[in-house]
């Protein structure tokens, strides 16, 4: 109900922008009079308006990213408001929030890894109708599954938070993981592989 809300919010906006903009485009001036400066009034009152639009754009986005919870909702937003993240009022007024990407991305990284360990520990979790290797291979893609499509997702967020010293981190620990995760499913397909000689002659 929410989302529909300030959906409904950003189709209002567009309908006044889109008032305000033909409104100031069929103004009809004396172009050649150049002490004429009825365009310079009506400029800068188009940039006013302009300029409070993008304060309620701001508003809206604000709310939108304070309810995403999982860097699929945020990127889904990102890809929606396109171009409109960037104008100055509204970057200004959001680009601290881009900073809850990071904190999402080490919190899903440190449950992977944590799922992971515990696996190790305690013996994977596999299905009953999962032989043991494919069970254990299984659970390992499910744990890069978690990881991957957000690790490229972001690196392919247009935003100078990419560069930063702690996203830079995320990423090498989003690596490390894969590696790891990497390394197990080689030595678990080494192992089955040795042991299918002996299987054959006992078959």
């Amino acid at each position: 109900i929410k989302g529909r809300l300030l959906s409904k919010r950003c189709e209002d906006l567009l309908e006044e922008f889109n008032y305000a903009y033909a409104n100031f485009v069929t103004i009809q001036y004396d172009l050649l009079d150049p002490l004429h400066m009825a365009i310079v009034a009506e400029n800068e009152q188009f940039l006013i308006k302009c300029n409070d639009m993008d304060s309620r754009l701001a508003s809206i986005f604000e709310q939108v990213l304070d309810d995403c919870h999982n860097l699929e909702s945020i990127f889904k937003f990102v890809n929606i408001a396109n171009t409109l993240v960037e104008r100055p009022i509204i970057y200004n007024a959001i680009k601290d929030k881009f900073y809850k990407i990071i904190e999402i991305f080490n919190r899903e990284l440190d449950t992977v890894k944590e799922v992971y360990d515990e696996g190790k520990r305690e013996g994977v979790p596999i299905n009953n109708y999962f032989p043991p290797t494919a069970g254990v291979l299984c659970w390992l893609h499910k744990l890069r599954q978690r990881i991957v499509k957000q690790g490229e997702d972001f690196k392919m967020f247009q935003n100078k938070l990419v560069e930063s010293p702690d996203a830079l981190e995320a990423f090498s620990k989003w690596e490390e993981m894969q590696h790891i995760l990497d390394a197990e499913e080689v030595r678990v397909l080494s192992l089955w592989s040795q042991s299918i000689p002996s299987q054959i002659t006992a078959s």
